[in-house]
């Protein structure tokens, strides 16, 4: 099958960005799925064809499935979703699976996917601020209440300047 327009630069950078990138294929024509995958740069081991179905779930779900992104265009890949994180696919006409899909990208490259990645590492590291505003507010007041230092009105002062900050935080982001 034809590869994707800037496929190979993309998945070249993904790799470098420490990413293990496989073909899952359902083809049984493993020369082919081997000479597309050499043109895409990848290793040979991380090359499967003629796959059934519940194989390529088998994949994904023997390796690390809570951090896996599965990209699959056709019906055959429904159980290799259901054992993934995270699932993508492209805009096909296939509603099926498109509509299985966590999202679906258009065009004819893979551009959507590392910017995805950006947005989910940014998401990652706002909720683990977020997390430590809130974990130093409990802190300090558990430690102001151990204290004895801990009254009424700064009660009423600090829980929701708690919340205006975090929400404020999360607007923000």
């Amino acid at each position: 099958e034809a590869i994707r327009d800037g496929a190979v630069e993309e998945l070249r950078r993904l790799r470098a960005r420490g990413y293990r990138l496989r073909i899952l294929s359902g083809d049984p024509d493993a020369d082919r799925v081997a000479a597309t995958a050499a043109k895409l740069g990848l290793d040979p081991g991380d090359v499967h064809a003629n796959l059934t179905p519940a194989g390529k779930a088998a994949f994904v779900a023997a390796d690390r499935p809570d951090k896996t992104l599965f990209v699959g265009d056709g019906g055959n890949d429904g159980l290799a979703f259901e054992a993934a994180a995270a699932t993508g696919s492209p805009a096909t006409g296939i509603r099926a699976i498109e509509n299985r899909a966590d999202f679906v990208f258009t065009g004819r490259g893979f551009h959507a996917i590392p910017l995805l990645l950006d947005a989910a590492a940014r998401r990652r590291r706002r909720i683990a601020r977020l997390l430590t505003v809130a974990l130093l507010y409990n802190l300090g007041a558990v430690a102001l209440c151990l204290a004895g230092m801990m009254n009424p009105l700064l009660a009423a002062i600090l829980m929701p300047l708690s919340s205006l900050v975090t929400t404020t935080m999360a607007a923000r982001a």
